[in-house]
């Protein structure tokens, strides 16, 4: 038994069918019914998952057998009757894991499941919507309690700038969610607070300049944007926000609005988990740069800018906007565009 879901076994051969009656997380418990015609004799072995710390112990009609746990298996061998009914109880757990170049960036799990942070409708701001962790005590126990629904829990004291609530990541939907959590000091959090005021100023001077913005990944705007693509061009998102990609030989294109005789920039946004890309970006048919984006701090996102030519734009109130994957590499993510003037 590898798997904790509701199923059944016909075992033609030993005419014996098995039933499992339980789903793992939702109950902590696996139930085994046997049926068989005839007393039966075979090995049953259910899967002891890594997340199980102590070792279970398996009972047949409420009492317990012995049991030998081997290669990540508790083995029962005996004579099995009709009825017969196996039950193992897994307790579960909090616990973390941390990504492989960054201890200090983790993921909350209960058992098998990744709990996801709740963080509402409305898209998180940028650089201060997602909470951090400022503590020096790692105990997660001592700092995140159950909540009143099942499987879901709730930070307390510890997340800056709010506290959030915890729920199974295959259970978020229709919500903006954080997976991963960064442990910060007190010096560490006062200088992203620093961080976010800087942010805040640079978001402003950008709006204020920008003459178009093109929501990148989302339908209308897409539309709205005569956005164009070849067969191996495609959306995905990354904390929140859509991207669109295309991979080698592929293309995609869309049209923007520019301002006249004045200077106007290209800004295209990034993502630092992508890396080895290098794509060609054209306006109007006309190559202004060749990008080799070679990635950056994993879950940030980067503005990048390339002046147009003003010949290009002389006279015109729209380009094309063309990213080409030409160098047998990915073009994008590209998670935003804007056109930007430089008054």
């Amino acid at each position: 038994v590898n798997l904790f879901i509701p199923s059944m076994l016909n075992w033609k051969d030993k005419r014996v069918n098995i039933a499992q009656l339980s789903f793992v997380p939702e109950t902590k418990q696996v139930r085994l019914k046997v049926d068989c015609a005839a007393p039966a004799s075979f090995t049953l072995k259910i899967r002891k998952p890594f997340w199980v710390r102590n070792n279970p112990v398996i009972y047949v009609n409420k009492n317990p057998v012995k049991t030998e746990n081997a290669d990540g298996y508790l083995t029962i061998t005996r004579k099995w009757s009709k009825g017969d009914m196996v039950t193992v109880d897994y307790e579960m757990n909090l616990y973390t894991e941390s990504m492989p170049d960054n201890p200090n960036r983790i993921a909350f799990k209960y058992g098998p499941i990744v709990l996801a942070g709740q963080l509402g409708k409305e898209m998180p701001d940028p650089v201060y919507g997602t909470p951090v962790l400022l503590t020096d005590n790692r105990n997660i126990n001592d700092w995140i309690r159950p909540a009143s629904d099942p499987l879901q829990f709730e930070m307390k004291g510890t997340g800056k700038p709010f506290d959030v609530k915890l729920a199974p990541f295959y259970k978020t939907y229709d919500q903006y969610y954080s997976v991963y959590w960064d442990y910060f000091t007190n010096a560490d959090w006062a200088a992203r607070q620093e961080e976010y005021e800087a942010e805040k100023r640079k978001q402003k001077e950008i709006e204020e300049k920008t003459v178009d913005n093109f929501r990148i990944g989302e339908m209308q705007p897409e539309r709205d944007h005569n956005l164009k693509a070849s067969e191996r061009s495609y959306v995905s998102d990354a904390l929140g926000r859509n991207g669109r990609e295309a991979r080698r030989e592929n293309y995609f294109s869309f049209e923007m609005k520019v301002e006249q005789n004045i200077s106007n920039n290209l800004l295209l946004t990034y993502i630092g988990d992508d890396k080895d890309r290098k794509f060609d970006i054209l306006v109007d048919g006309v190559k202004i740069a060749t990008e080799e984006w070679k990635g950056g701090k994993t879950g940030k996102f980067y503005d990048v800018e390339y002046k147009i030519p003003e010949e290009i734009i002389k006279g015109k109130e729209k380009i094309t906007v063309r990213i080409e994957a030409n160098y047998g590499k990915t073009a994008g993510r590209v998670f935003g565009v804007r056109i930007m003037t430089n008054k």
